[in-house]
This record gives structure tokens, C-alpha cells and sequence, in this order.
């Protein structure tokens, strides 16, 4: 049986310069797009609130998800964890609370307030969930409270129905485990200390994403308990390696390929090869 003649032709060499233009004007069209409007990077490249939760009994995940679409966490990743079923983990997208110029207003605010005990750093979480503040000396935290409020601060209320909150982790270092378990217990407070007791660092939670996603999913299951084991913000220093490390790798194989193109068939060939894969990838 015979699929192709032996004296068929077809001449490819005719169409050159019209696939060359096709070619040269995608090459084009990404390079453009990958600058404006640029890539539509996900939770890991971007950054977000994480949420380790657990619920008293399983819930079906397609549901939970359809849920929190509808609730407008359109940018979210929840996955399951073990295998029981009752453990779950979600990435929020980053919204930021505060601008720049609140923040800088907030700041004036408790140096004006605290300005016996010094205000020696004040900077806001690139969440925007959080402020972290650093003293001089040793403040009342709920002088802290007082003033942020005062600021005009949304702090976090951790009052849901249904909804439980523990301290995740049990290794702790010494210097944690010289704090009082009055001090722990704080850590569920809209501001409680954090670090090493004579650093004076003191942590400021605010409303943010992670308020209304509890909420909502709270509203969402019922009579489910939901019970929150820790709330963290994820930084895009994952993604910023993975991207290198993505970039580096194709450099580096594009480089071998053309020692061995060179060495193998003919160092004329080489640069030709090498080209055409670069325009590949």
C-alpha cells in the first residue's frame, strides 16, 4: 500500500517569505503582549492571604468553590488537605486596606501618641491585613487598640458564628516560650505582641480579605463549624524564583545545545539550530 508517490512535489522553499512574516509578526504580537497589558499572573507569583481551616464534618469541595465564586473571590486556590476530608487550605489575591498616604497618616498618629516611648518602625504588610509597630520602650497593647481605632483603623473581629480559632503550630522557639500564656492567648486579638519580649514588636490585625472570606464561607455551611487553624500572608518571593528559575534553565539549555550542535555537525549549523528553538519557546 502505498500512502505518499515517489515522484510527488511539494514546494515548501515557494511559501518562505510569507511564513517568515507570519512568523516574525507572532514573535512580535508576544513580545508586545507579554509588556502590555502584560501576564495575568496567579496567587503564587502575585501573593495573597493563606487560610488553613477545618470543618467538624466534610463538605463537598465543588461546592465550596462555586461558593466563594459567587461570594466575588474570583482569584482563589482551595485545596483539601489529608485524607480525612475536614482540612483545607485557600489563597486569597492580596487587597491592600490602607494607601500609602493613610498609612503615612496612621503612623503620625501613634507617634503623637506614643512620643515618650518612641516609635522605632512602623510598616504595613504587603497584604494590607496587617501593621507591625516597633517601640523603644514596653506599651500596653490595649493602649495600642485605643489609639489605632482612634485612627480610624478597622481591626479585626473574630466573633463568627460558628466559626473557632486556635493558635496553629506547636514548636515554639525559647524566647516564645518565656512569654506568659496570658501573652499567647493575645494572639487572637486585634493587637498582641510578637517576637521576643524586649524587642517591644507589637502586631495590628485589620479587616481584610481574610474577615470576609471567613464570613462568607461561615454563612455559606451552615451549621458546619469551621474552625481556623492559622491565617498567614503568602509572599511572591515562590514565584519570583520559579520565574528565574524557568528563565535560567532555557538559557542554559539553549547554550548546550549549541556547544553541541557545534561539535557534533558544524559550528555553521549551530547558531541556526539554536535560533530556531529560541523562537519556538
Amino acid at each position: 500500500m502505498q500512502f505518499i508517490r515517489p515522484d510527488i512535489n511539494i514546494p515548501f522553499m515557494r511559501y518562505t517569505r510569507i511564513a517568515g512574516l507570519v512568523s516574525v509578526g507572532t514573535v512580535i504580537a508576544c513580545l508586545v503582549l507579554s509588556i502590555w497589558p502584560g501576564p495575568n499572573y496567579g496567587i503564587d507569583f502575585k501573593g495573597g492571604t493563606e487560610i488553613q481551616f477545618r470543618l467538624s464534618e466534610p463538605v463537598d469541595i465543588a461546592k465550596m468553590r462555586a461558593s466563594i465564586g459567587k461570594a466575588g473571590f474570583k482569584k482563589s486556590d482551595l485545596v483539601r488537605l489529608g485524607t480525612a476530608g475536614d482540612r483545607y487550605r485557600v489563597q486569597l489575591e492580596a487587597v491592600t486596606t490602607l494607601s500609602g498616604e493613610q498609612s503615612e497618616k496612621v503612623r503620625a498618629t501613634f507617634e503623637k501618641a506614643f512620643e515618650k516611648q518612641v516609635l522605632e518602625d512602623f510598616k504595613l504588610s504587603p497584604g494590607g491585613d496587617k501593621i507591625s509597630i516597633t517601640f523603644e520602650k514596653e506599651v500596653d497593647p490595649a493602649q495600642i487598640e485605643k489609639i489605632a481605632v482612634k485612627a480610624g483603623l478597622k481591626l479585626r473581629e473574630l466573633d463568627h458564628d460558628h466559626v473557632l480559632f486556635e493558635v496553629a503550630g506547636s514548636e515554639k522557639s525559647e524566647d516564645e516560650e518565656k512569654f506568659s500564656v496570658e501573652e499567647k492567648e493575645r494572639c487572637l486579638e486585634p493587637v498582641c505582641r510578637f517576637g521576643r519580649a524586649e524587642d517591644n514588636t507589637y502586631e495590628i490585625f485589620l479587616q481584610g480579605v481574610a474577615d470576609s472570606f471567613i464570613s462568607t464561607l461561615a454563612g455559606v455551611l451552615g451549621d458546619v463549624t469551621l474552625q481556623v487553624e492559622s491565617i498567614e500572608w503568602v509572599g511572591p518571593a515562590v514565584g519570583r524564583q520559579l520565574r528565574d528559575a524557568g528563565i535560567k534553565s532555557i538559557l542554559y539549555a539553549l547554550g548546550l545545545i549549541l556547544i553541541y550542535v557545534a561539535f557534533r555537525f558544524d559550528l555553521r549549523f549551530a547558531p541556526g539550530a539554536v535560533v530556531c528553538l529560541f523562537h519556538d519557546v
